[in-house]
């Protein structure tokens, strides 16, 4: 009996590590939640706070890092926005959402170099998403290159960019 105590204990221990889980932490489906209703009330203090537990919980989950891009663009922190976007790519370097949302902390940055490159990735692994074609028209009249963005913008408005 003390035996099979021994190995349950083991196996939990195990187990809390492999996901990075200690006992005080709640799962990461509250930190996310925590997360989001800070964002909904515009405390991107807060999120950060809550993304960053996520973060430290599940250092593999594009969810939480995303969640960390959101709070840090919302409070104007750039170099921290795209840090965490970055993270969130070398976990899924073809995850649409990844590289839609860095595209955008790109542009917000001023990089629309770098914008369109993403967004242009971002349609390779969604291609009808209007907000990426959207994103992209945008990057490229930035760039001077007119034609190119207004058929972007037109193909964004067919499929349902508002």
């Amino acid at each position: 009996m003390r035996f099979n105590g021994l190995l349950l204990v083991l196996t939990l221990a195990s187990s809390a590590g492999a996901q990075g889980l200690n006992r005080t932490d709640p799962p990461l489906a509250d930190l996310l939640a925590g997360g989001w209703e800070a964002l909904g009330a515009d405390d991107f203090d807060g999120a950060a706070r809550w993304y960053t537990r996520a973060t430290r919980a599940q250092p593999r989950s594009e969810d939480a890092w995303l969640g960390l891009q959101r709070s840090h663009l919302g409070a104007g922190r750039f170099d921290e926005a795209l840090a965490a976007g970055e993270t969130a790519l070398a976990i899924d370097p073809e995850s649409y959402w990844a590289l839609s949302r860095q595209a955008f902390a790109h542009a917000l940055r001023g990089d629309q170099g770098a914008a369109r490159t993403l967004y242009e990735r971002a349609l390779v692994a969604s291609p009808g998403d209007a907000g990426a074609m959207l994103g992209l028209g945008f990057a490229l009249a930035e760039q001077g290159e007119a034609a190119d963005a207004r058929g972007w913008c037109e193909r964004a408005g067919a499929a349902g960019a508002e």
